[in-house]
């Protein structure tokens, strides 16, 4: 590819004997004004392993929204199978607002362990006057305007929309006649819409866990909810299966152990072997999205932690070690994507409803769409009409 948008690529990390290479490419803030300011795109990619056969490129897109593609080239040996990686370049990005490319901070890190706390301490309370829900409501207006003050011209373009349009460009610097395209949860949003703006240029795509792009973020949320506490009992019959388990096995009572623990959970420590309410939620949820690989350090965490050492769970919930901004695009772009939530009344009716059946997650899940209500942009997707 020639011209003043080729991709030039430099070395950047190696791993398993093999060369990651960087670039970045320059795109348009707001698709309407192209010639209006732009944004710059990190990208890395892993080159054919043998050039002899290469095919062409694969993007590659690892979900979220906020996780960083460029981190996944650089940090995992592979992507794909060895074949596919033999024949083609697989090439990472990072989606605009995330990580190196222009990123959303709605909150610093600590700030953001602030609202995380907050939200821990509101997920089973259902009254709308109560201290614990005013505590939330204000980290979450101050998400809202945060994203809104600190990211003035950015926060209008953060969609699955812009992101999808950027693709192309994508395809274009890598000199691809077709968009060959692997991705993952989010990242079969934004194929869905690349496929609807370009289907002249659709070459070989696979859409693992498909998200419904119509779903507003309440729907998202409470399937979403349901999902992880369906998770979460596979989790209870293997702790159960393996033996010496810390839990009830009957899933009901499982839960209410479980609850009952996080109840005893400090609202904040600084002890690295003391571990928050927001420190066990965040290790349950970050282990219910990788099982059954996440399941034996969850048992180990947790037995240890009901013996009265947390450690475990702080370093799998990574909380307080996290500096990057993917929760900041993650609440961003899904608040963007979707139309305003219900106000602090409508999601504590939500609360006490989700509860019945997703007594974990439900809660906090219902109360976390609260940011939502008063986000400062919002380009709802809804339902697609052909």
């Amino acid at each position: 590819v020639t011209g003043p948008h080729a991709l030039e690529w430099t070395p950047c990390g190696e791993l398993e004997g093999q060369v990651r290479q960087c670039s970045s490419l320059p795109v348009p803030l707001d698709y309407e004004n192209p010639n209006g300011p732009t944004i710059s795109l990190a990208l890395a990619r892993i080159p054919a392993r043998d050039p002899g056969r290469r095919e062409g490129s694969i993007l590659v897109d690892p979900g979220g929204p906020g996780i960083s593609g460029v981190d996944e080239i650089l940090t995992l040996p592979h992507q794909l199978s060895d074949e596919v990686e033999a024949r083609y370049d697989v090439v990472g990005w990072d989606r605009r607002a995330v990580a190196r490319s222009s990123p959303l901070w709605c909150r610093t890190p600590e700030e953001m362990g602030d609202y995380a706390r907050a939200l821990a301490g509101t997920q089973w309370k259902t009254a709308p006057d109560s201290p614990e829900v005013a505590a939330w409501a204000a980290q979450a207006q101050a998400f809202a305007d945060g994203c809104a003050t600190r990211n003035r011209d950015l926060v209008a373009h953060i969609g699955t929309r812009d992101s999808a349009r950027d693709m192309e460009p994508i395809r274009v610097a890598l000199g691809a006649p077709a968009m060959n395209y692997v991705g993952w949860s989010h990242g079969t949003k934004l194929a869905a819409f690349y496929i609807d703006m370009f289907p002249q240029h659709v070459g070989r795509m696979v859409l693992d866990s498909a998200i419904d792009p119509s779903l507003s973020i309440t729907e998202y949320n409470r399937g979403q909810s349901q999902a992880l506490e369906a998770q979460l009992m596979r989790f209870v019959d293997y702790c159960t299966a393996a033996g010496d388990c810390p839990l009830p096995a009957d899933h009901t009572a499982a839960a209410a152990a479980l609850r009952q623990h996080l109840l005893t959970r400090p609202e904040t420590s600084t002890d690295p072997n003391t571990a928050t309410r927001a420190d066990v939620m965040a290790a349950l949820s970050a282990a219910m999205y990788v099982p059954p690989d996440s399941f034996p350090p969850l048992l180990d965490a947790l037995r240890s932690s009901l013996a009265g050492d947390g450690g475990g769970l702080v370093d799998m919930g990574a909380l307080r070690s996290n500096r990057s901004n993917k929760a900041n695009a993650l609440f961003a772009i899904n608040c963007y994507d979707s139309t305003p939530t219900p106000g602090v009344v409508g999601s504590a009716q939500l609360a006490g409803q989700w509860d019945a059946d997703t007594p974990i997650f439900g809660g906090a899940n219902a109360w976390g769409g609260l940011r939502c209500a008063d986000f400062p942009a919002h380009d709802p997707i809804g339902q697609h009409t052909v």
